[in-house]
């Protein structure tokens, strides 16, 4: 149970990351 969860935030990171970046180049 401990690993999905942790993919999770895994991925939750890095969509948050490229959209960051996304909103930084437009910015």
């Amino acid at each position: 149970p401990m690993q999905g969860t942790a993919r999770s935030i895994n991925v939750a990171l890095s969509v948050a990351m490229v959209v960051g970046e996304a909103i930084r180049q437009l910015g």
